[in-house]
């Protein structure tokens, strides 16, 4: 690999509804993919929490927070960049969060984050997706 390569890993795990074993298994994939030469590693969407939209604000954190700060360590740790794709952040609605994506540095600095604004509500036949009854979509200024 020359200066100008850098290698991307993509993880991909099976959350279930337990975060703190989600986040040590990511953890985990995070520390292989950098072992194999991975410099920009990708997390999927809601990787922290997979489960009832019940729980969604229960499970919500701020930003900085507990899961961003284990991976800020493990980026700078490990020399890598971290992209979580997706995490539950607290709003200010008591029923809903937002759905924010992180990216963290080498240093372990939050480079950049994004709160999702077009949430996934759709009527089918038998079927109903409402994203918008857990998630708040992000916060627009009117300037």
């Amino acid at each position: 690999m020359n200066d100008n390569e850098i290698r991307v890993a993509a993880v991909q795990l099976s959350s279930g509804a337990h975060p703190a074993t989600n986040v040590e298994r990511a953890r985990e994939l995070v520390r292989r993919a950098a072992g194999e030469g991975a410099s920009y590693i990708q997390l999927p969407e809601y990787f922290n929490f997979r489960g009832p939209a019940s729980r969604y604000s229960s499970v919500a954190e701020t930003i900085p927070g507990t899961t961003t700060e284990i991976f800020a360590a493990l980026a700078n740790e490990l020399t890598v960049v971290i992209h979580i794709g997706s995490m539950f952040e607290r709003s200010s609605h008591p029923d809903k969060s937002f759905n924010t994506s992180v990216v963290i540095d080498t240093d372990g600095e939050i480079l950049a984050t994004y709160r999702k604004g077009h949430l996934f509500d759709v009527n089918v036949p038998e079927r109903s997706f409402t994203k918008s009854r857990a998630i708040s979509p992000r916060a627009i200024n009117s300037q």
